[in-house]
């Protein structure tokens, strides 16, 4: 019996699925159908029996935007994207609402909702809660412009740490 498709499970589907094909070595045009019926869902198998050759010659790309396209409610990475800026640091642990946006912000790439290095960037910077914030901006890590370095990250992760340090001594 199938479950509702959502946009996490898919990516858990297509990276447990790019996983497979790196270790197998499994050919671009034999992809689709070597892992398509790991796809339990009904519809999604209908759809599968009712045009075999043309889904079969799809790119493992091509056929996970159809099925997105296809099963996934219209506008689900709008809904994610505002899940995305709509989220503050709060008393969240730094290191672990960054960790948590990142893994939101990986459903969208690929789509119009997607979010760059820098926008993800200025996001964080801007959604700090005010602990962090000022320490972030005394240590000028407002000129960090490497955000997949991690700079800022490690830069903003140091400060967390000192003041949590700092503050229960």
């Amino acid at each position: 019996m199938a479950g509702v498709l959502t946009p996490a499970l898919l990516r858990a589907f297509q990276m447990g699925t790019l996983e497979f094909f790196s270790r197998k070595t499994i050919l671009a045009d034999k992809q689709v159908p070597s892992v398509v019926w790991g796809l339990c869902d009904a519809r999604i198998q209908n759809w599968y029996i009712n045009d075999t050759t043309h889904i079969d010659a799809l790119t493992f790309k091509i056929f996970m935007d159809e099925i997105r396209t296809n099963w996934l409610t219209d506008g689900w990475e709008g809904v994610i994207e505002q899940s995305i800026l709509s989220s503050i640091q709060g008393d969240k642990p730094l290191w672990d609402w960054v960790q948590s946006l990142q893994a939101v912000a990986a459903l969208i790439i690929g789509t119009w909702a997607e979010l760059n290095d820098s926008q993800l960037r200025m996001h964080i910077k801007s959604n700090l809660n005010a602990t962090v914030k000022s320490e972030a901006n005394h240590k000028k890590t407002h000129t960090e412009a490497d955000f997949n370095g991690l700079q800022l990250l490690n830069c903003l992760m140091t400060t967390a740490l000192t003041t949590s340090a700092s503050s229960s001594t």
